[in-house]
Formats: C-alpha cells, structure tokens, sequence
C-alpha cells in the first residue's frame, strides 16, 4: 500500500501468540513489509466488502486459506502436546 497519505491515527489490537504467529505467517505470504502493513490492508480491504452485497470467489478463497493457517497452527500446537506426553521415541509413531 503506497504511503501518499500521511497515517496520523493509531489503532491498537490485542491477539493470543498463536493468532499473532498466523498473522505474521500471512504477512509474509501477502509480502507486506510490517504486520503494521498487513493489518491495515486487511481493515481496509474489509471495509470495502462490508460496502458490497455479493462476495467473490477471491473472497471465499481468502477467508478458506486464513481459516487453514490457523487450523495449521492448531494442528502443529496439538502435535507438540502430543509428543510432550509420549516423549520423543514415541512421537513419530
């Protein structure tokens, strides 16, 4: 997102670790350069869907691979869990 305006308001969110980790996974993904960046474009963009009626594939698309990140990191989360119970010589099995 270009910086031909100048950003003179601030705006403070609070997340668990794991949402945070998924959110600087996407940024990176997205290329932004800040998760200042990524999250700026993700409110933006939202406002711009809230305005219209019909969603697109792109869309759906989006919102499915963000749902899949954060049941990725679930996953990896539950994984450790796991192989913290049985310790290491039976984590693989």
């Amino acid at each position: 997102m270009p910086a031909l305006h100048t950003k003179t308001r601030q705006v403070t969110l609070r997340l668990a670790q794991k949402d945070y980790e998924a959110v600087k996974r996407a940024c990176t993904q997205e290329g932004c350069r800040s998760v200042s960046e990524f999250a700026r474009r993700a409110v933006l963009t939202e406002l711009i869907r809230a305005g219209r009626s019909n969603r697109t594939i792109s869309d759906d698309l989006r919102t499915i691979t963000l749902r899949l990140l954060d049941l990725d990191v679930s996953m990896k989360e539950v994984r450790e869990r796991i192989a913290k119970l049985l310790g290491p010589e039976n984590a693989a099995q």
